[in-house]
C-alpha cells in the first residue's frame, strides 16, 4: 500500500544497490491483492534506468495483500519495498531465498514488517525519516497489534498501568490503539 511512498529515497537506495551489483536479472512484480504483471529487466553495467521508469509508473490501487507472493519466491535475492500494510488479508509471507524489507513510508506498520523480518531471517532497511519524538508529558496513541492463536480476541484487555476502568480492546485483526504518555 505504498500509496506515501518516497520514491526519491527508494531510488538512491537502488541506485547503491545496483552499484554494488551490477549485472543483474530482476524480475519486477507489482502487486495489490494479485501480482498484477510479471517483468524481467536485464541491469547492465550498473544500467537500471528500464526498471526505474517502470517503477515510477507504478500507482497504488487501493488493496494490498502478501498472500500470492510466496509463490514467486525462489533461492535468489528478493527485496520487497512495502510499508508493511495490509487491507485485503493479513498474511505475514515466509520466502524463500535472501529476503531484504525496504520501506521508505513514514507510515508504516512496524509490527508487520519485524514479523515479517523474524519469519523470513530478512534484513530491513528502514528510509522514512522518524517523526520527532513528543515532550515527556505529552499525550498520544500507541498503536499496535497482537500476535497468536486465541480463540477470542474479544476477550483480551489492554491498558495504562493505574488506568484499568480505560481498557480497551482489539480489533478482530488483532489490531489497537490506546492514549498514554510517554514512558507509561
Amino acid at each position: 500500500s505504498m500509496r506515501q511512498r518516497d520514491f526519491g529515497k527508494e531510488k538512491a537506495f537502488l541506485d547503491r544497490y545496483f552499484s554494488a551489483h551490477p549485472h543483474w536479472e530482476v524480475t519486477l512484480l507489482p502487486f495489490s491483492n494479485a501480482i498484477r504483471t510479471r517483468e524481467t529487466f536485464a541491469i547492465r553495467e550498473g544500467d537500471w534506468s528500464a526498471l526505474e521508469g517502470r517503477l515510477r509508473q507504478i500507482r497504488y490501487d487501493g488493496g494490498t495483500s502478501y498472500a500470492a507472493l510466496p509463490d514467486y519466491s525462489n533461492s535468489g535475492e528478493m527485496l520487497l519495498c512495502t510499508d508493511g500494510r495490509q487491507n485485503l488479508e493479513e498474511v505475514s509471507p515466509v520466502f524463500n531465498g535472501k529476503l531484504t524489507i525496504v520501506n521508505s513510508s513514514a507510515a508504516y506498520d512496524p509490527a508487520s514488517l519485524n514479523l515479517m523480518t523474524i519469519l523470513n531471517d530478512a534484513d530491513f532497511v528502514q528510509l522514512a525519516a522518524r517523526e520527532a519524538s513528543p515532550a515527556p508529558e505529552a499525550a498520544h496513541r500507541v498503536y499496535g497489534k497482537i500476535y497468536g492463536e486465541f480463540a477470542d480476541m474479544q476477550g483480551i484487555r489492554l491498558y495504562v498501568r493505574g488506568r484499568e476502568s480505560e481498557a480497551v480492546g482489539p480489533n478482530a485483526s488483532g489490531e489497537y490503539s490506546i492514549g498514554a504518555k510517554a514512558g507509561e
